[in-house]
């Protein structure tokens, strides 16, 4: 098990209602995260609460230079770990018929 910690780094649109739906603003955050950490909890360090999942994280590729073959590597770029808000998945469950897993009432 990993534990990372890091901050909100860029919040992208504003929270907002349009018809019956609840539209969260996409996050990213400063927090180290790596293959296999995609679906892991983003929670609030002040309440405990989840405020969304690990949905990526974007990658700078570094190819080698003048080795036969080529070849590359793609590295993970600090400070763009990209977050699914709570709200956006609660909409994706009950779409789905999957409702009576929402067991929290949003914030």
């Amino acid at each position: 098990m990993t534990l990372a910690r890091g901050i909100v780094s860029q919040v992208n649109g504003v929270h907002s209602v349009v018809g019956d739906q609840e539209l969260a603003p996409r996050l990213m955050v400063d927090a180290s995260v790596s293959y296999g950490a995609s679906g892991g909890g983003v929670y609030d360090a002040r309440d405990g609460g989840l405020i969304g999942l690990v949905e990526g994280y974007r990658t700078a590729r570094v190819t080698s230079q003048g080795s036969e073959p080529p070849w590359y590597i793609d590295v993970p770029m600090p400070g763009q770990t990209l977050v699914t808000p709570l709200s956006d998945i609660r909409r994706f469950l009950a779409e789905t018929g999957h409702a009576e897993l929402i067991v929290a009432t949003p914030r």
